[in-house]
């Protein structure tokens, strides 16, 4: 059988298997069916047995496979007792929004799904920042072309110079200075100076704001940022520091606020309604 044969099998496999879903199964994510049948060492069609990447593209972590999912549904007591009576984990249940957000067993999901309060039951939709296209230098690592192209195109937007044998060399120090590029990149510099932002309300949303506190110690920023209450984001994020410097570089007498983009796209939404004014957005979803 040729290649072509093979994929025109193949594909035309797993069509039949898709119709042949019952309706509790049409209500889950085609990722999360085919990721259970391997754990049960069950076939996904009739010549496919494994398909290790659609694993791997899950948020999995545990003995108990505990997979991060995205479901839809009636968010109330009894639905969430039952997401934690089958040994599962609550991150975000938004009734306004009909979503909840939680890590559960992955062989839990099908027995979820066949309740009449859960309309549908996908993988998590996952936040992106500037950060997942670039790979930074690290020990005996260079740093990505990419990482490294952002890196010059901020030198020659400030006219700076930079030796090829520091760019690319394995731990490339660049310091590349934040405030004028901002300012130069979007023209501020070109407007009437007098405009500074103030009496408007500008509201960041990326993973977090780690270094805020150690900008604000230093000038940096202002220390009246609003952080809305537990969406201050990962611990270790910090493309939402980066965005509020950008910011107040650009227009110093603009309020400032924060809440992460990166816990759902549900969250997120309930995020932007939350702090007002107009929005700077970090991040976005796959």
């Amino acid at each position: 059988m040729s290649l072509e044969q093979n994929v025109r099998r193949q594909v035309a496999e797993v069509m039949e298997e898709k119709e042949s879903r019952t309706p509790v199964q049409q209500k889950i994510g085609s990722r999360l069916l085919y990721a259970s049948k391997m754990l049960r060492s069950q076939p996904l069609t009739r010549s496919i047995f494994k398909l290790p990447r659609i694993t791997n593209s899950l948020r999995m972590q545990g003995r108990d496979n505990l997979v991060q999912v995205d479901m839809d549904g009636v968010v109330a007591e009894p639905l969430l007792a039952a997401i934690r009576a089958a040994a599962g984990r609550i991150e975000s249940a938004l009734p306004d929004y009909h979503a909840i957000r939680a890590w559960v067993p992955l062989l839990a999901v099908e027995n979820l799904a066949a309740r009449d309060d859960v309309w549908n039951i996908r993988p998590a939709s996952l936040a992106m920042t500037a950060s997942s296209y670039v790979r930074p230098a690290s020990l005996g690592q260079p740093a990505s072309i990419g990482s490294r192209l952002a890196d010059l195109l901020h030198y020659k937007m400030l006219q700076k110079k930079i030796p090829l044998r520091v760019l690319f060399s394995p731990s490339p120090v660049i310091p590349v200075i934040i405030d004028t590029g901002g300012i130069i990149a979007h023209g501020v510099n070109l407007l009437n100076s007098s405009i500074n932002g103030t009496g408007v309300k500008v509201a960041a949303m990326s993973d977090g704001v780690f270094s805020v506190p150690v900008l604000q110690g230093s000038n940096e920023l202002p220390a009246n940022i609003t952080i809305v209450p537990g969406q201050q984001g990962a611990a270790s994020g910090d493309e939402g520091t980066a965005l509020l410097q950008i910011i107040y570089n650009l227009a110093p007498g603009a309020s400032l606020y924060f809440a992460t983009g990166g816990t759902s796209l549900t969250q997120t939404a309930a995020n932007i309604h939350t702090p007002g004014g107009y929005l700077s957005c970090g991040h976005h979803y796959r």
